[in-house]
C-alpha cells in the first residue's frame, strides 16, 4: 500500500468549509483507491501577518513531529508550506511532489528573494503538478523552461454525484426562494481578484423593470465595499449577499439560478465554474486562460473581456432574452462536465506517485553503488 503524507496550508473545517476542500476530496479519492493518506494541515483561513506566522510555525512543528513511515511527501503549495515540506522530505530522504493550485504561483513577487526561493523548492521536487495548462504557462514565464521536464498538468476533480442537474423550481423551494425573478449567481471569495465589482456595475446597467436578483455566495474582506458599491449604484435591494454556504447546499444554489457568472480577473482553476456547468447552468465568464481550458470550443458559455462591465451587461441581456440559447449552453455544459469527475485526476495522481517512486528508487540505488 502506498503511504503518502499531505502537507497543505488549506484544509476544510467548521469555520471554513470550502478552505482547501479540493485537497480533502483528492485525499478521499486516493483513499478509496487503496492509498493511505496522512495529513498535516492548516485549517484556519484567517489572515494577518502574526496569524500567518503562527499558523506556519504550528504547521512546521506538527510536520517535524511526524514520524510515521511514508513513501513520499505531497505538498499543496509552494511557499511557505512547500518550503517546509521540501526541508522535511530532504531530512527523511523522501521524494517530494509539489502541487500548485492557483494564486500561489504569483506570490513569489511579495517575498524577498522570492524567485530564488521558488526555484530552490522547484528543484527539490521530484514532480510539479499544475491544475491547469494556463497555470503551467504562467510558471514557465516566471521561472523558465527548466521546470517543464518535471511538470505535469492534473486538474482538480468534481463530485459529479453531488453536482448534478435538478429542476429549478425544486431547488428554489428547497432554498425557500419566493421569487419568480431571474437569478444571477456568483460564487466566490469576496476579494478584488474575483471582480465582483464588475458584476455589480453590469447589473446596474440592466433595465430596472426586468432586473434579475443577483446572489453572491461567499464571504471575504471586500464584503462591506461591495455592499457600499451596490448601494451607490442603487441596486442593493436586488443583491443578496448570501455568505458562506455549506458544500452540500451548493447544488441547490446552482440549480436555482438562471445564469452563473464568474468575473474573476485571474484564477488558478475555477472549480465553481465547473460545478455550475455540471448542474447545467449557462455560464458567463471572463476570458481568462483557466476558463478557456474549462470550455470545449467555447460552446458551453459566453465570454466577456475581464473588467468590461458594459460587455458583461450586454451578454446578460442576451442570455436573459433567449431561452433557446440558455438551453443550448446548458446542454453543452452538462456534456462537457462529464469529464470533470475525480476518476481521472485520482488515477493520474497515483500513476505519478508510482513514477516518482520508481525514479527515486533508481537514484538511491545508483547513489549507494558509488
Amino acid at each position: 500500500m502506498l503511504k503518502v503524507l499531505f502537507v497543505t496550508p488549506m484544509w476544510p473545517s467548521a469555520h471554513g468549509p470550502y478552505y482547501g476542500l479540493f485537497v480533502r476530496q483528492l485525499a478521499n479519492e486516493l483513499e478509496k483507491r487503496g492509498v493511505s493518506v496522512a495529513v498535516v494541515a492548516i485549517t484556519d483561513p484567517s489572515r494577518g501577518v502574526m496569524g500567518i506566522v503562527k499558523k506556519y510555525l504550528k504547521l512546521g512543528s506538527a510536520l517535524f513531529a511526524t514520524t510515521g513511515r511514508f513513501d513520499l511527501v505531497h505538498a499543496h503549495s509552494v511557499f511557505p508550506a512547500g518550503l517546509i515540506a521540501a526541508v522535511y522530505a530532504n531530512w527523511r530522504h523522501l521524494p517530494l511532489v509539489l502541487t500548485l493550485h492557483g494564486q500561489n504561483v504569483y506570490e513569489w513577487r511579495r517575498i524577498p528573494l522570492g524567485r530564488a526561493i521558488y526555484r530552490w523548492i522547484f528543484a527539490a521536487a521530484g514532480k510539479i503538478v499544475f491544475v491547469s495548462s494556463h497555470l503551467l504557462n504562467v510558471a514557465v514565464g516566471f521561472f523558465g523552461d527548466a521546470i517543464v521536464s518535471k511538470s505535469v498538468v492534473i486538474g482538480n476533480g468534481l463530485c459529479t454525484d453531488l453536482f448534478r442537474v435538478m429542476p429549478q423550481n425544486e431547488a428554489r423551494q428547497h432554498l425557500l426562494l419566493k421569487t419568480d425573478d431571474a437569478i444571477i449567481l456568483a460564487v466566490a471569495r469576496l476579494i478584488r481578484e474575483k471582480g465582483l465589482d464588475v458584476l455589480l456595475k453590469a447589473i446596474s446597467l440592466l433595465d430596472e423593470s426586468a432586473m434579475p436578483m443577483t446572489v453572491l455566495v461567499g464571504d471575504g474582506p471586500e464584503k462591506l465595499a461591495l455592499q457600499a458599491l451596490a448601494a451607490k449604484l442603487g441596486i442593493l435591494e436586488k443583491v443578496w449577499f448570501a455568505g458562506s454556504v455549506e458544500p452540500g447546499k451548493m447544488p441547490f444554489w446552482y440549480a436555482a439560478c438562471d445564469i452563473f457568472v464568474s468575473t474573476s480577473r485571474r484564477e488558478g482553476y475555477g472549480i465553481a465554474l465547473r460545478e455550475a456547468m455540471a448542474c447545467g447552468r449557462p455560464v458567463l465568464a471572463s476570458r481568462i486562460g483557466v476558463y478557456e481550458d474549462a470550455f470545449e470550443n467555447a460552446k458551453e458559455g459566453l465570454f466577456f473581456e475581464p473588467g468590461n462591465h458594459e460587455e458583461l451587461a450586454a451578454k446578460i441581456r442576451i442570455l436573459l432574452q433567449s431561452d433557446a440559447l440558455r438551453r443550448r449552453l446548458s446542454a453543452s455544459a452538462i456534456k462537457r462536465a462529464r469529464s470533470f469527475s475525480w476518476n481521472t485526476p485520482a488515477e493520474q495522481t497515483i500513476e505519478l506517485y508510482k513514477s516518482i517512486l520508481g525514479t527515486h528508487s533508481l537514484v538511491r540505488a545508483s547513489t549507494k553503488g558509488m
